[in-house]
């Protein structure tokens, strides 16, 4: 059986010769097994992408966290971030001893 799905006003606009009679359009799926250079460069891409957000993200966090910044602050973080690098390198230690 084909599966189908519902498609939106935008679809319709965009891509009417995908689309059905009924509305509907046939989702294309990629897998490994079928297509492995495809499934390699979308899920490169997809890495790439959350890394692009995700510093994006950093910019402008960073430029409103500035002004708040005070350097007992900053003690408290670099030492609490200590603290938990040590919890997970012990997990991580403990976890490789036990495997």
């Amino acid at each position: 059986m084909t599966i189908t799905s519902n498609c939106t006003s935008l679809m319709k606009k965009k891509s009417p010769a995908a689309v059905h009679v009924d509305g509907t359009a046939r989702p294309q799926l990629v897998n490994k097994k079928d297509n492995p250079i495809l499934y390699k460069i979308l899920a490169f891409g997809s890495c790439l992408l959350f890394v692009l957000i995700s510093d994006l993200a950093k910019v402008v966090l960073a430029g409103i966290l500035r002004p708040k910044l005070t350097e007992k602050i900053l003690v408290r973080v670099s030492r609490v971030s200590g603290i938990i690098i040590l919890i997970f390198s012990a997990v991580l230690f403990y976890g490789a001893l036990t495997y």
